[in-house]
């Protein structure tokens, strides 16, 4: 199996403006003292990680996950995946879910999300889903989720919890998400038809469409947990 820093080569970045103030990574291998008949994986940020447990729970089998808050095109994400892999624990996945993006919504010179962000973008999502090819032969993409701006008078969350008044949308993240979105479908398109098992799983548009509230700018309430679970299910 090759290495993810092999597909993508030199098309990394080690540009600390474009980070965040903290960084960070986790990795789960669920249920790692069991020999079982199936096996999947999530890859993401907190967002898909919040889904794990309850998406275990409902397919009766063990759940991994490679975590992390860093741009598919940042050295530190792909080190991380490269270390996740070299493991060996796991070498075959009956499905992947890909929840990619909602960091880095900045260049990389820490400004604005350009043209050229975008093309990096695509082309490390295009062979991000080449290498993971290697691992599964099931591939979903899932669209990541709209930001919100989070209310700050009491009144305001009353009322938006009560579905009194509608979240206020951030516009100028979401040009950016809706951006990357549009990238990552795309992609999907184009490797399924040229032979990489792979779908696109609009998550985002799905929750939106059943009016769930954020517990904060971006995470879904408690409520949204086995909705999105059930969507994710579909796809299996």
């Amino acid at each position: 199996m090759k290495p993810f820093s092999s597909f993508i080569g030199t098309s990394t970045f080690d540009a600390y403006p474009a980070r965040e103030d903290i960084e960070w990574s986790n990795f789960w291998w669920d249920s790692a003292n069991k020999k079982t008949e199936k096996r999947y994986l999530l890859i993401g940020d907190s967002t898909i990680r919040m889904v794990r447990h309850a998406l275990a729970d409902a397919i009766k089998s063990p759940v991994d996950m490679i975590g992390s808050s860093s741009n598919i095109d940042d050295v530190l994400f792909v080190s991380q995946v490269d270390a996740f892999f070299a493991s060996a624990l796991y070498r075959r996945y009956d499905a992947i879910f890909v929840q990619m993006g909602h960091h880095g919504r900045v260049g990389r010179d820490g400004g604005p999300f350009e043209k050229s962000d975008e093309d990096n973008f695509e082309n490390a999502l295009t062979v991000f889903l080449q290498f993971l090819a290697q691992f599964s032969d099931r591939i979903i993409v899932e669209s990541i989720f709209d930001s919100v701006v989070p209310p700050v008078k009491r009144i305001d969350r009353w009322l938006i919890r009560h579905h009194l008044k509608p979240e206020a949308f951030d516009n100028k993240i979401n040009i950016v998400t809706r951006r990357k979105n549009d990238i990552a479908k795309s992609v999907v398109n184009i490797l399924s038809a040229n032979g990489v098992n792979c779908k696109y799983l609009d998550i985002n548009a799905l929750a939106n469409g059943n009016q769930f509230l954020r517990v904060d700018h971006i995470h879904f309430e408690g409520k949204a947990i086995p909705f999105i679970v059930k969507m994710m299910m579909a796809e299996l």
